[in-house]
């Protein structure tokens, strides 16, 4: 189950649901640093975070602008000159932000993206864990070794 509202935490919920977990503060607590995977890991969340930062800024300036056009929109001229003087000023800011936003969602889906292509293939690390196995135990059992007596 995903802990992450997609309404006011979109990045965290995101990658909750992309690698199946249930916490992404934990994600890059199973690797070294040195390790690619713990980099890998710890651009994710903070993607994650940023991602969600920047829908936050986006909610407050829409707040703030969405009374006015709600105004303007029922024909309540009477605060009209303040409202459309206000608008000039926060639509282009409203823009400015979801560019962030958009751009922020990008670099969250690049980072999960970079993340997995990491990740080893279950099939592969677990057929080449089960190979080492047999290998190991076929050379514990072999009795063989009269061959190297001299």
């Amino acid at each position: 189950m995903n802990p992450y509202d997609p309404n006011t935490e979109p990045g965290t919920h995101f990658v909750a649901d992309a690698l199946g977990i249930s916490n992404v503060n934990m994600l890059n607590t199973t690797y070294r640093p040195a390790d690619l995977l713990y980099r890998a890991s710890t651009r994710v969340i903070t993607s994650a975070y940023e991602l969600n930062e920047q829908h936050d800024r986006v909610t407050v300036a829409e707040r703030g602008a969405f009374p006015l056009l709600e105004s303007i929109g029922r024909g309540e001229l009477g605060r009209a000159r303040t409202s459309y003087a206000f608008l000039r000023t926060s639509i282009p800011k409203l823009g400015e932000l979801l560019t962030r936003q958009d751009r922020a969602y990008a670099q969250l889906i690049e980072a999960v993206s970079a993340y997995q292509r990491l990740l080893p293939d279950p099939d592969t690390e677990h057929s080449a864990t089960k190979a080492h196995e047999e290998n190991r135990e076929q050379r514990a059992g072999r009795d063989d070794d009269w061959a190297i007596e001299v």
